[in-house]
């Protein structure tokens, strides 16, 4: 589970010492459908910082066709824009898949059920 989603659910922890229901499940879910409003403005920046990043590469590549060494680095730092930009979709589609999830599960289950997943998530 990602550190965001973890934190946010810790936030509501049940509380066995609380007199009658501590348990918020509608604002759990407001926070999940923030966060994950959240995750998807984050990926489209990563997608167009991207674009931007590949695209300054090829025009500089296109400046220098001619001197070899400066191509090499440019392949160079494609091969690290291209990795590292798969593993940080990766994370964050990973993310969304787990907020998704877990807004799915809180639109669709009881309050008592939600309590208990969140208690099974954080036990992990």
């Amino acid at each position: 589970m990602s550190p965001k989603v973890r934190e946010l659910l810790a936030k509501y922890t049940p509380n066995p010492l609380a007199l009658g229901p501590s348990f918020e499940a509608q604002k759990l879910q407001q926070e999940l459908q923030g966060l994950l409003a959240n995750l998807r403005r984050i990926y489209w920046v990563t997608v167009a910082m991207i674009l931007v990043v590949f695209v300054l590469e090829v025009l500089i590549a296109a400046i220098y066709i001619r001197e070899p060494l400066v191509l090499s680095g440019i392949a160079a730092a494609m091969g690290v824009t291209i990795w590292s930009s798969v593993e940080r979709m990766s994370h964050l589609s990973k993310e969304m898949a787990e907020t998704t999830l877990l807004v799915t599960l809180s639109d669709g289950l009881s309050q008592e059920a939600i309590e208990r997943v969140v208690e099974q998530l954080l036990k992990k």
